[in-house]
């Protein structure tokens, strides 16, 4: 992969095919209604995840659902669905990998240190708050800004997600 100017997005990104980054790359391709087939095991009409030995096309919810390995962890013992392996081959969970294996760096945005959310094209870290955080606009708090108020769309943070969500079923 080459780094350059991605031609959907125009940011500065490593480029995965025709000039576009992944996140652009991706985006076109679940809008190409040639990259969708019927799931053969759902039977909706999506973007294909995975075939089976026979060439059967897979959705990604039934590829979760389905065909992701699930296996005990290696680290809390508990069966779940495998986000990664040791060198050694033996199971990580989702929940072990973010506690034991994602880096700890100091964030080059805010100077803490933190698990890396994700790093600039430098290749300095950012933490998930710097990444995907900021003030959330009803409690003016410092947070993960990762869900939308559900009557006006603005973007909040979870506590203020689960008020909005009581006083809409109020």
């Amino acid at each position: 992969m080459r780094t350059g100017i991605c031609s959907s997005c125009d940011k500065q990104k490593k480029l995965v095919a025709k000039c576009l980054c992944w996140a652009c790359y991706q985006s076109q391709r679940r809008k190409d209604p040639s990259k969708r087939e019927q799931c053969s095991k759902c039977g909706e009409t999506k973007q294909v995840a995975k075939r089976t030995p026979e060439g059967k096309a897979i959705c990604p919810n039934c590829y979760q659902k389905h065909f992701v390995p699930v296996e005990q962890c290696s680290k809390c013992g508990e069966t779940k669905q495998v986000a990664k392996r040791t060198p050694e081959g033996k199971a990580i969970c989702p929940n072990c990998y973010q506690k034991h294996f994602v880096p700890v760096e100091e964030c080059s945005k805010c100077g803490e240190t933190k698990q890396v959310a994700k790093r600039t094209p430098e290749g300095k870290a950012i933490c998930l708050y710097c990444h995907r955080g900021g003030l959330c606009p009803l409690c003016g708090k410092k947070s993960l800004i990762a869900y939308r108020h559900p009557t006006t769309k603005q973007l909040i943070c979870g506590k203020c997600r689960k008020m909005a969500l009581a006083q809409t079923a109020s």
